[in-house]
């Protein structure tokens, strides 16, 4: 889901940025240095004859625990290098859409190749597979070997605390080793397949929303950008974009040309219609006339809540996203009363917030 915020629904190549054979060799280097610091540190001030029993132990810890880290990281493999999304007029292509509450927003259509499910396997998609257990088993005996010559080294010395302590730096660096084969593969660019050129990411108000706006059959949802919403009028072929982020009854639409502009009718006013709700189904489309705004804002809370179906979706989502989404938010807040967007946004605050946490985690862990 990272890559389709990415390539804001569009068909595109996306590029992964294939580090983890590296990044596990600069980590075993850190992790040799900081053990033969505490080996040579222990062998200063072993007791007697507990010299050579305690630089086994080492030698067999360290050789067991870069094995079973070797293991992992091999079995995980890099995978496919490039992979391709949002095609929809290929058989090899499976299309989804995120279920959404409400019937007036919906998300886009995403898609994956179903060949990268083939050329994309991370553990050869065998997860359960017996060689990722000895890895496990091997890893356990590591830590075993570690606390016994913990214990052989340290002893009721006056000097166990402070020893203990550099203990725990060893083991810090060993989980963050260990770990590496799970860090997520980072997306290196995104390639749009109608331009052919690398994705450029709007920033501010126009950041696109992979959001779609369901109206009736004579208008459709151009685009949802993190300021405004543009309709697509089928009968003059004009866009309509919005004043004011968000759909709301009564929201503003100002028509433009192809050129962007606003286009000014006979009297040097601007072409504007409203967003209304019309037809037996309630379907939205634009009215020349401002229509009777709704007092519990259901239209913009639905809104809202599908911001936050589409937030929860993205498992790793990117900075940019992140930044549309809250941008989006307080755009929205300043055309909402104060309680109907406490009521309906609260669900997006809480994923934004555990979003932002996931960021850290990824940025510095």
């Amino acid at each position: 889901m990272t890559c389709h915020g990415k390539s804001e629904g569009r068909s595109s190549v996306v590029e992964l940025r294939q580090t983890n054979n590296w990044r596990m060799i600069g980590g075993a280097s850190i992790y040799l240095l900081i053990y033969a610091g505490e080996t040579y540190l222990a062998l200063q001030n072993a007791a007697d004859n507990s010299g050579k029993v305690f630089l086994g132990l080492q030698i067999t810890s360290v050789a067991l625990w870069l094995s079973a880290s070797a293991i992992v990281q091999v079995w995980r493999g890099q995978g496919n290098s490039r992979i391709e999304l949002n095609k929809q007029d290929s058989s090899e292509y499976r299309c989804f859409r995120l279920p959404m509450s409400g019937k007036h927003v919906s998300s886009v259509v995403f898609s994956f190749d179903h060949n990268n499910l083939e050329r994309y396997q991370l553990f050869r998609a065998k997860y359960d597979h017996p060689t990722l257990s000895i890895a496990g088993a091997v890893i356990l005996v590591s830590g075993v070997l570690d606390m016994l010559s913990t214990v052989l080294i340290v002893g009721l010395t006056t000097w166990a605390y402070p020893w203990i302590g550099f203990e725990l730096l060893v083991i810090v660096a060993k989980i963050f080793f260990c770990s590496e084969p799970l860090r997520p593969t980072e997306v290196e660019r995104v390639i749009l397949q109608d331009t052919g050129s690398s994705q450029v990411r709007q920033n501010g108000d126009n950041a696109r929303i992979p959001v779609n706006i369901n109206t009736s059959a004579a208008w459709s949802c151009q685009q949802v950008c993190a300021g405004h919403v543009t309709l697509y009028e089928h009968a003059t072929s004009l866009a309509w974009p919005s004043t004011s982020a968000g759909i709301s009854i009564g929201q503003e639409y100002a028509a433009i040309d192809g050129m962007g502009e606003v286009l000014i009718d006979g009297m040097g006013k601007k072409l504007i219609k409203f967003l209304a709700l019309s037809g037996g189904e309630q379907d939205l489309g634009l009215a020349d006339d401002r229509p009777v705004l709704q007092a519990n804002q259901a239209l913009d809370r639905e809104f809202l809540a599908a911001l936050a179906v589409t937030m929860r979706a993205n498992k790793v989502p990117s900075g940019d996203f992140l930044a549309a989404m809250e941008r989006t938010a307080k755009n929205i807040e300043a055309t909402m009363t104060p309680h109907w967007y406490r009521f309906g946004a609260k669900n997006l605050f809480e994923e934004i917030r555990t979003a932002k946490r996931d960021l850290i985690w990824r940025k510095y862990f």
